[in-house]
């Protein structure tokens, strides 16, 4: 091999054994924060559910017993 061709692949390597650890920790970092997300947009999920049984409740109590006629029912 010629000089210049093992200056090519030193090169090569070199460039490797920076991006590969670089790409590696990048992709824990990213599969962390989506980890964390998920988990965030659940709890909203449940805050948000949580918020729709309060609303129920306090309709309730100001509308009572009172439900709308449906709507295919002309009466």
């Amino acid at each position: 091999m010629t000089a210049e061709t093992l200056a090519v692949i030193g090169t090569g390597v070199a460039v490797l054994a920076v991006l590969v650890p670089l790409i590696l920790t990048l992709h824990a970092r990213q599969a962390a924060d989506l980890a964390d997300l998920r988990r965030e947009v659940l709890q909203l999920r449940k805050d948000m559910a949580a918020q729709g049984e309060r609303l129920a409740r306090i309709e309730g109590a100001v509308l009572g017993p009172w439900r709308p006629e449906p709507e295919g029912d002309p009466q």
